[in-house]
């Protein structure tokens, strides 16, 4: 059993390949599965239908100014 679906979103894989509407499985914080997930059983699912989804990417974007002075070398 997954511990949470991502369902109908938009995957973007980050490959260059075009976007595909598909499902993310996702077991102790992990993506385990990606596709149609439709049969699955799972304890919670989230609807992406209409959102772009991009598993496995982590968004470093920052609006803080203060970065500058933390980032001391």
């Amino acid at each position: 059993m997954l511990d949470l679906i991502i369902a109908n979103g938009r995957i973007i894989d980050g490959s260059g390949k075009p976007g595909f509407v598909g499902d993310i499985g996702v077991i102790n914080d992990k993506i385990v599965a990606i596709g149609d997930l439709s049969g699955r059983k799972c304890a919670q699912t989230i609807n992406a239908d209409g959102n772009i989804v991009a598993p496995g990417f982590i968004d470093m974007h920052t609006h803080s100014d203060l970065s500058v002075i933390y980032a001391r070398k």
